[in-house]
């Protein structure tokens, strides 16, 4: 059955997901967002080697945008690389001629056939877009040579593919080599894809050390779900030293760039400084919990924003923003009626972990 490609990465297992602790590494995030920045069947238009919209210059000749154009496809022609990937990525984007796919994969063909790397990549990822297995395995091969000239993105392309066996069978020791070739370059979605498999064991046996070393990087530069899952990473002593202020460092970095566990974790983490007493910590307490409750609508993750509630109730069930938050629960048809005493059994457990 032909492999459709998707935006978001698909592999990961979700037993991770159905455990009740919140202290659980972030998978779906990652996957979310490893798929969004580089996604396989994305086009990445690269920039072209000469100017045309302003001027044009070739041979020592200086004209405006259609002159320019007529020397560039004669140059084309006359069999210049360079200006047939400056042509089929004008086709491509449709800069100052008339979109065209047809002749931008054929001009990317003629000089990726001369070795032309970026052109290679962009003829790549015009047949992933294709969307059928000769085309798959044809966009394989691209990257492939990419991959060896030294470019980093095709090493990922590479990687994913021989990972979820698209154009190819599936090969994870061939794609564990290339992504992590790629994240020697620094690539960063190939940090986030290893550090969903190290983390989850999926096809590979989970190594915490190693995912650390993949997340931490990430954290440092600002994103929210390697922030938190470097917490969690330190709140269980997985692959680094159990360390809670360490973990409590990453929650609240986490929390400030309104990643919704972490706000809840922060909430557990002020109430219990608090003693139950509605001083600053108390009020930061409400907070969070409401902020994460917020968040976790959003994100679809109605109990979660259930259990943020019930948080607020046990901090202070008479506070504006726990009235508030009920309103909207209630309003959305979130918060069920009868639920016992399970909701405040969760709660205990989040506060004893």
């Amino acid at each position: 059955m032909l492999k459709a490609l998707v935006v978001a990465l698909s592999f990961v297992s979700v037993s991770l997901q159905t455990q009740a602790s919140v202290l659980l590494p972030d998978m779906a995030a990652y996957k979310n967002l490893a798929g969004k920045l580089y996604p396989v069947a994305q086009l990445q238009v690269l920039d072209p080697v000469h100017e045309v919209r302003r001027e044009f210059r070739y041979n020592g000749q200086q004209s405006g945008e259609l002159d320019g154009l007529r020397w560039l496809q004669k140059a084309a022609e006359l069999g210049d690389m360079e200006a047939e990937f400056t042509l089929a990525n004008l086709y491509q984007r449709g800069d100052g001629v008339k979109p065209s796919l047809y002749l931008a994969r054929k001009w990317y063909k003629r000089a990726a056939e001369q070795g032309h790397v970026k052109a290679k990549i962009n003829l790549a990822h015009i047949y992933v877009s294709d969307q059928d297995e000769e085309s798959f395995t044809k966009a394989l091969n691209l990257y492939e040579q990419a991959a060896v000239a030294g470019d980093k993105t095709s090493m990922y392309h590479l990687g994913y593919m021989f990972l979820q066996g698209i154009g190819t069978d599936k090969n994870v020791e061939a794609a564990l080599s290339w992504l992590k070739q790629a994240a020697q370059e620094k690539f960063l979605p190939a940090y986030h894809l290893l550090a969903i498999m190290f983390l989850s064991g999926e096809d590979v046996e989970k190594d915490y050390t190693y995912a650390a070393q993949l997340i931490k990087p990430l954290a440092e530069r600002g994103d929210a779900t390697s922030q938190y899952n470097l917490g969690v990473m330190f709140a269980k002593g997985l692959g680094v030293k159990k360390d809670y202020e360490k973990s409590i460092q990453w929650y609240r970095a986490a929390a400030e760039n309104m990643h919704p566990e972490a706000m809840y974790n922060m909430s557990l983490h002020h109430f219990t400084l608090s003693g139950n007493n509605l001083d600053e910590d108390g009020r930061l307490a409400l907070r969070y919990a409401y902020e994460s409750a917020i968040a976790f609508l959003k994100a679809k993750k109605e109990d979660m924003a259930e259990r943020a509630y019930f948080l607020m109730q046990v901090i202070d069930p008479m506070d504006m923003l726990t009235a508030r938050l009920k309103t909207e629960l209630t309003t959305g048809g979130v918060l069920k009626e009868n639920i016992g005493r399970k909701p405040q059994i969760q709660i205990i457990n989040d506060l004893n972990r």
